[in-house]
């Protein structure tokens, strides 16, 4: 089962498209969840399977997913943020503010949401000024946060910005001395010094994080992004 919520938080705890889980597999998993969990986990199913959606273009079944997790699970900011980014993406600006402004209402003191939401709309590569505000206030909120910084590092990557990535991928890896965790910033710090012109030490921090999490490729592959 993918779908769970985080003890201590109301953030779901989702899988990320990898090496083993392909949007066709998560999509299934979750159909699976949704069908057999109850109460706020049945809302993480709902929503996890709205995010994969989101990510292949299919806008208007995300809305439909995202729906019936605010149903089940009504407090999750970074749901509202998601089904607003599905409604922007439709061109229906009304209802997208009205999501944006839930989304802001729920989640402006919670690092932890502001990140996810960063992150998930990082994989997308939209609305990537909405990620770096969302990553921005997470860090403000919590500077020792290295997914947030990971995030916005991602983001930065995605918006050219990238001597921002590879200074944000470093703080990331400061904070976070774990190998199996810093092979993700590892990877995009690799691909931003590339595009920034260091092609030696890209290609080190590419083949560095591929020996620790030899799936990291193909995870960012997933998101349309290679080297």
């Amino acid at each position: 089962m993918q779908a769970a919520m985080a003890a201590g938080t109301s953030r779901c705890e989702l899988a990320d498209v990898g090496s083993v889980d392909t949007p066709q597999g998560l999509l299934l998993d979750y159909t699976n969840d949704a069908m057999w969990w109850q109460s706020e986990k049945k809302g993480c199913a709902f929503y996890g399977r709205g995010l994969i959606l989101q990510l292949l273009g299919r806008s208007d079944d995300a809305i439909a997913d995202y729906t019936r997790a605010i149903g089940w699970m009504g407090t999750l900011g970074e749901i509202y943020a998601a089904r607003g980014d599905a409604y922007e993406a439709r061109g229906e600006h009304e209802k997208a503010e009205t999501d944006y402004a839930e989304a802001a209402q729920l989640s402006r003191s919670d690092a932890n949401v502001l990140n996810s939401s960063c992150w998930e709309r990082a994989k997308r590569g939209y609305p990537l000024d909405r990620a770096l505000r969302d990553c921005d206030s997470a860090i403000e909120l919590k500077p020792d946060l290295w997914g947030a910084w990971d995030s916005r590092c991602f983001v930065n990557y995605r918006l050219g910005n990238y001597a921002a990535a590879i200074s944000d991928c470093d703080k990331s890896m400061a904070i976070w001395q774990d190998v199996r965790f810093r092979s993700r910033s590892q990877y995009v710090r690799g691909l931003a010094k590339i595009k920034n012109g260091d092609i030696q030490g890209g290609n080190s921090d590419i083949a560095a994080a591929k020996d620790v999490s030899p799936g990291v490729a193909k995870e960012y592959a997933g998101f349309g992004v290679t080297k």
